[in-house]
């Protein structure tokens, strides 16, 4: 278990991040800049409309090597009087396993900004228990009972698998523990209403919800009439599947074929064998981690670029897999709801602070667990007094603020986040490749990730 405990700062770099204890908090980063917020937006959620990168507000992407390493800014710091007990927040990450260098990122980001923030978010030092969701469901059910059951943490938070945020429902329902999903976005736990909860949200996306715009996209700009689907044979893998293949369908596209291929494969010859048969205009896939590094390489060893359209989530060519990939992912076109070529201060901010830091780019993981420290942040700044799970709830309900990708806001109905989807293409930026910007969707509400049966 790694912990922020407010007594000084204990880190070992290059070694494995299992159950290590590690002593995070006082280390507050140098700030060099300020950070520019701008006001709040105006209401409302319309359907995704396509934007251009200049009509979207989106300029030409500024190679982040050539930024000035600026640290994450410090807020105004609260006075000694004003401190109130810590909060103790249980981070639950993938840190072993196919996804392990997904979840590691994570713990390096969250903990970057609060450690840039002196140790405390709002005037609530923070207590960080990190441990990792495991190989199985039952790995990250068993330490979900422990950070809440003997660690008794006040926010239960971070999640990537979709099979065990379902499996943790009834566990955070039952303790009304409030659990932050911070990557996982399980659409049964959003829309059915035998198993909401008013104690589950999130602060990263609904699964379908970043891949109904590259539906969207796919038919209307790309102008692909007949697309064949490969993912990851799970719940997350099917569900971001759907977002794309609802809309794909809703606007007159045809999906022709659909396979859905184990965790973790090694060889992905068997399943690219089938796509030459589809007579397909483009495949859109969703892979992540090392699934996401091999189905690229053996896509472009197998013959397939250059011949048939590769388009997907953007987790198919995420920053961490991204230099591995190489020449192989140039060109791949995907959606997500962050690249670290989107212009705004506070991105760069934490894109150069990040690779000051690690010497890499941030991948979505980190993304997310910036993300989810900042809306922790933010709602506990609303609370009037001591911290009580109610008042957080409501808090975390009227978030409205102005983040790295711009507005940010948290819908109370469906307790997750209206986002701004960019649609990125892998190009060379210099010497290395990144995922380029290339157009926007603002205000794209998790409402559309909800099943037609729903």
């Amino acid at each position: 278990m790694l912990m922020f405990d407010g007594s000084g700062v204990s880190r070992t770099e290059g070694g494995a991040m299992g159950t290590t204890r590690r002593k995070l908090f006082g280390l507050a980063l140098a700030a060099t800049g300020a950070l520019l917020l701008s006001c709040r937006g105006s209401g409302g959620s319309p359907s995704p409309v396509p934007a251009s990168p200049t009509a979207g507000g989106i300029p030409s992407p500024t190679p982040a090597a050539n930024l000035e390493p600026t640290p994450l800014p410090t807020r105004g710091t609260t006075t000694p009087a004003a401190v109130k007990r810590p909060i103790k927040v249980g981070l639950l990450v993938q840190l072993t396993g196919v996804y392990a260098a997904l979840g590691q990122e994570h713990v390096r980001a969250t903990t970057l900004l609060i450690e840039s923030r002196g140790g405390q978010l709002g005037s609530f030092p923070i207590e960080l228990l990190v441990e990792d969701e495991g190989q199985s469901v039952d790995d990250g059910l068993n330490k979900a009972l422990k950070l809440v059951q003997r660690d008794q943490v006040d926010i239960l938070a971070g999640i990537l698998k979709s099979t065990v945020l379902y499996a943790v429902r009834d566990l955070v329902h039952e303790a009304g523990v409030p659990l932050i999903g911070t990557t996982a976005g399980p659409h049964r736990l959003i829309f059915d209403p035998q198993l909401k909860s008013p104690y589950i949200w999130r602060t990263s996306y609904a699964n379908g919800q970043l891949n109904y715009p590259m539906g969207d996209y796919a038919y209307s700009t790309l102008g692909y009439r007949r697309v064949a689907v490969l993912a990851t044979d799970h719940a997350g893998g099917r569900e971001h599947a759907s977002g794309f293949m609802n809309r794909f369908r809703e606007l007159g596209g045809e999906i022709v074929g659909e396979i859905y291929v184990p965790l973790d494969t090694v060889d992905f010859a068997p399943y690219l064998q089938q796509v030459s048969g589809f007579g397909a205009d483009a495949v859109w896939a969703w892979f992540a981690g090392a699934d996401a590094l091999r189905f690229v390489t053996q896509w472009e060893d197998f013959g397939l670029k250059g011949q048939v359209p590769l388009i997907g989530s953007g987790w198919l060519t995420d920053e961490p897999v991204l230099p591995e990939q190489g020449e192989a992912a140039e060109g791949i076109i995907t959606s997500f709801h962050y690249s670290p070529y989107v212009q705004t201060v506070e991105m760069q901010n934490f894109v150069s602070s990040f690779r000051q830091r690690y010497g890499v780019f941030p991948g979505v993981t980190a993304y997310n667990g910036y993300i989810f420290a900042r809306a922790l942040e933010e709602a506990l700044s609303k609370l009037p007094g001591d911290f009580s799970r109610e008042a957080f709830l409501a808090a975390l309900g009227s978030l409205d603020f102005e983040g790295p990708t711009g507005r940010y806001r948290i819908d109370p109905e469906t307790q997750g986040p209206v986002l701004t989807v960019f649609i990125r293409r892998v190009d060379r930026v210099q010497q290395e490749f990144g995922n380029v910007v290339i157009a926007s969707f603002p205000d794209v509400p998790d409402r559309v990730a909800r099943p037609p049966s729903a």
